[in-house]
Order: C-alpha cells, then structure tokens, then sequence
C-alpha cells in the first residue's frame, strides 16, 4: 500500500502542468520575435529606418495625440487602429521621460520605433494562443498546440512581427475574429459574437481587408439553429461602431480618408514599378513564389491539413474559409503580390494544420512525427532568419566599408533609397524623392553623385570614375532589372564590372536548404540573386561597392 501512495506521489510530481507547454511555446515564440528588435533603428548619422513603410507608420503615429485630441493627420493609407495604439504607447513613455522626443520634431527616435516593434511583437505572440485555442475547440488540444506551434515558426509571421507595420496587428485581429466565430457556434454565446464583432471593426480600422473577417462571424450565425436576427444585426452595428473608434479619421475627415483607399485600390491594382512586372497571377504567386520563403518546410503539413479538412467536411471547420477565400481571392487579383499580404491567411493555415491531429487515433503517432518533424525545420528557418536582424545590416557594413578604403566619390547607377549603403542622414527617408534630394545635397566625404532623374543606368557616368572613385548597387535595386533581362541596366552593369573588376560584396545571402538553392541564380557570373520576396529582403539585401583598384 505505502509503495502504491509513494508510486502515485512520484507519478504526480513529476507529472507537467497542463499549461507549461503552450506557456513555453509563447515563450519561446516572443523571443523569436524580439531578438534582434533594434535592427536598423536610427542612430547618429541615419535618421531613419531601413523599412520604408515603418518610418511612414510611426510618423503618422506620433503625429495622432488621443491626450491632445487629434485624431485627425490626413493619413489613411492605413487604418488607423495600430497608428492610434502605438502612438498613444510611445507618448505615454515620452511623458514618463523612457522614450525621447522625435529628433527635429519629425524624425521617430531609436527607442519609440523599438517601442511600437514591441508592441507588434506582442500581438504577434498573443495570435499564438488564439489560434491554438481555436483548433483546440475544434479539435483538442494536441491539435490546438500543434496549430499554435505552426504559426509560431512561420518565418513571415516571425520576421513581419519585427516591424512597426500594421500587417501583423492585422493578422491578429482576424485571429480574434475567428476564435470568437467558432466559439460562438459552439455555444451560442452572444456575448462572444459581440467581441467578434469588435475584433472584426478593430481589424478593419487596422488593415481595411481584414474587414472581411465579418464573413466568418455572419456564418457562424446562420449555422446555429437557434439564431436570432437582433445578433446579426448587432455585429453589424458593433462591427461599425468599433472601426470607427478604431479610424476616427473616417468620420472626421472622409474626404481624405475615401481619397487615400481609392490611392491605395489603385495601386495595388496597377503594380509597383518593375518589381510584379510579367508574374504570374497572384493567386498563383503567393504559394508557388512566395510560399516557400513565408512557410518554409510547412507546406507538407498545410497541404494535408487543407486535404484534411475537405475529407471532413464539417460545418464548424468551414468556418474560417468564410475569410480565408475572399480575402485570397482580393490578393490574388491584385497587381501588388507582396509577401506580406499573406499574412492574415496564416492563422488560418496553421488552425487547419493543427486539425490533422484529430484523424483516427492509430494515425496520430505518425501525425505527431511528421508534424514535429515540419516545425522543428521551420524554427531552424526562422532562427536563420533571426540572426539576419542580429547581424551588422548590409547598407552600414557597406558605408563604413567605403569610407575606410578612402572613396572620395561614390555613384550611384539611379536614385538612391533605403536599400542603398547608408551615406547620408536621411537616405532611407520614406518618401523616395527627399531621400535623393538629400543625397544630392550631402556636403561631405565621400562625395555622393546621384544621377538626374530620367537618367538612370547610364553608362556614361562611368566615364567620370578614377581610382577615388566606387560604384554602389543594391539587391533591391537590381534584381527586378536582372529578372526581365532590362536592357539598359543590364548593359551599365555590364559596363560596370569590365571598367570597375574590383568587387566588395556586402551582406551574405541567406542559407535555408533546399529554398535557397531553389530561388537563388546568378547572372554574368558575378551578380547573385537571393530571389527572396521584395518584403523579406529588407533586412538582408546585399550590396556590391565596384572599384577600378
């Protein structure tokens, strides 16, 4: 009798808290997401982010005072939710004295941009748990655990959830908007349909699309059969009210709010200079070009979760696609295929990932193998990516490169901008003209020649170069031009590296197996090509400095 009581007394000591696991998961994702959190924040001599849309956000952030009672700056590009959130975060600090001032009252200083990073970071964790509680309701919770760990390793979702940028809030926001429609139809709760329908306005006054997340909660609704229409039409109301209190700016000034979408429709819908030029459609894109690079060694387990899910056919399960096939639908139209727009799919994509785990419990050993197998590889790929945060970013190695080896001028083939070597104060501004202008206007050494506008890749600017003198180039510049075998780059980089044989290259291209050997080409021997999408190579784009010595 004693041994058995000793028995059962070791058996619960040594028995884990039910909640040790998923809290070690948050753990170890937020680190994934905090490491390196300071990459490219200004510092003296750089004003500016090397993410152009992050020094736009925070601008427009710092510019909104709910203490001061502007609510309006006439900049709707984006909803205006997180711009609202981190602001109000950054001025509290600042009224505390933690956080400094923006440096000439315009310019967001190191430790406010780190600070809205955070706070991205922290919606980006707090996505894990919604997502594993939304398969744990559908499934159980091995299948909640594995879905939550699926989204954790995402290398986009890690590497996006570093930015001051909406699109991760976003995805979080959806994820809410789900975890409240499914919990709602299990339990007709309406209280939960109601912060369903506040995540859903929230989500919208972040990331207009997200809007259509409404989808979700309208059909969890009409497959419950005790319904009432007043639910319905409270989360319309709610859904409504709440993208307003998120985006006051849409009631204060709709004129420039109604102006900045048809902007932003428009330019989604024409493309991006060169960089989505002869594509293929975006629904096609974003899995074949993108994918690989957003999911890593995941896309086995997604694909049968998918499969998964359409053998089941259960209602409950359907739910999620309400938002996930329109919203794939809007970016597959769209002319615009940034990685980043993928990123409000992924809850979805690593729910029904988790779902495999309630297949017939003979298969779920073999499911838990392969499963563990896809997301041990991932982490591997989103550590890889990590340690691009932790390293000496390619534009400062290059500029401190060129200054020690004495250039008194540096060219560049056209107008510089953040993905250029870090030379002058406000390079990565981001508006691309006042980066150039201040380029242009840089008084001192080395000495930078910016070519006019309407002339660049002209080959001869290279007739003025002597032994002072470097040519800088830069992946992000380059690699669309290579790809359609541009005729007027092409021959200037010709040019270029017959003149100038001498070549530094800046930045190491990422090694992810398999992926990168896949994606990567080379051209005229010399200029290789990550092929990562134009939105992940921000944080790792090489740069070629050309010298005739």
């Amino acid at each position: 009798m004693n041994a058995t009581i000793r028995g059962v007394k070791q058996r619960q000591f040594l028995a884990l808290p039910s909640w040790l696991p998923l809290a070690l998961l948050l753990m170890v994702a937020f680190l994934l997401r905090v490491i390196g959190i300071d990459w490219g924040v200004p510092a003296p001599g750089r004003l500016w982010s090397f993410h152009p849309d992050e020094s736009q956000v925070l601008v427009a952030a710092l510019d909104l005072n709910i203490f001061t009672g502007k609510l309006d700056n006439g900049f709707y590009n984006y909803g205006q939710w997180y711009l609202l959130a981190a602001g109000t975060l950054i001025h509290i600090l600042e009224t505390l004295k933690v956080v400094a001032k923006p440096l000439a009252g315009i310019a967001p200083t190191a430790e406010s941009l780190i600070t809205a990073r955070i706070f991205t970071a922290i919606l980006g964790t707090a996505t894990i748990w919604f997502v594993f509680d939304t398969s744990r309701r559908l499934g159980n919770k091995a299948a909640g655990f594995l879905a939550g760990a699926t989204y954790a390793v995402m290398p986009l979702a890690v590497q996006h959830a570093h930015f001051a940028t909406v699109d991760v809030p976003a995805a979080f926001w959806v994820a809410v908007t789900i975890w409240a429609a499914i919990a709602f139809h299990a339990t007709g709760n309406s209280k939960i349909l109601a912060i369903g329908a506040i995540a859903c306005g929230l989500g919208a006054a972040t990331k207009y699309n997200a809007g259509l997340s409404l989808f979700p909660l309208m059909l969890a609704w009409l497959l419950r059969k005790e319904r009432k229409a007043t639910e319905l039409v409270g989360v319309l109301l709610i859904t409504a009210v709440a993208f307003v209190i998120g985006c006051p700016g849409s009631v204060l000034n709709t004129g420039q709010f109604i102006k900045d979408i048809a902007f932003e429709a428009r330019h989604v819908g024409a493309g991006s200079e060169q960089i989505f030029t002869n594509t293929i459609p975006g629904y096609l894109y974003h899995p074949l070009v993108n994918g690989p690079w957003v999911v890593a060694y995941l896309w086995p387990a997604i694909g049968l979760g998918i499969v998964n899910i359409g053998l089941r056919r259960k209602a409950a399960e359907l739910i999620p696609l309400a938002f996930a096939l329109p919203y794939f639908l809007l970016i597959g139209i769209a002319q615009v295929k940034f990685a980043r727009y993928a990123l409000p799919l992924l809850p979805v994509l690593a729910l029904y990932t988790g779902l495999l785990f309630v297949r017939k419990p003979d298969q779920r050993p073999y499911i838990g193998a392969f499963a563990t197998l896809c997301c041990a590889l991932t982490l591997f790929a989103s550590v890889t990516w990590v340690r691009q945060f932790t390293a000496t970013d390619p534009r400062i190695a290059a500029a401190a490169g060129i200054k020690a080896s004495g250039a008194e001028v540096v060219t560049f083939a056209r107008r510089p901008w953040f993905w250029s070597a870090s030379l002058s104060p406000q390079i990565a501004h981001f508006s691309p003209k006042l980066a150039a202008d201040d380029a242009r206007a840089f008084d001192g050494i080395p000495q930078l020649v910016v070519p006019p506008d309407g002339s660049e890749w002209s080959v001869d600017t290279l007739s003025q170069f002597n032994q002072a003198s470097v040519l800088t180039l830069s992946e992000l510049e380059i690699m669309d031009a290579v790809r359609l075998r541009d005729t007027q780059p092409m021959l200037f980089v010709d040019a270029a590296h017959t003149l100038l044989p001498t070549t530094k290259v800046y930045g190491s291209p990422i090694s992810i197996p398999f992926i990168s050997s896949f994606r990567s080409s080379t051209y005229n021997g010399w200029l290789t090509l990550q092929g990562v999408p134009h939105d992940m190579l921000y944080v790792n784009p090489q740069i070629w400095v050309l010298s005739g010595r």
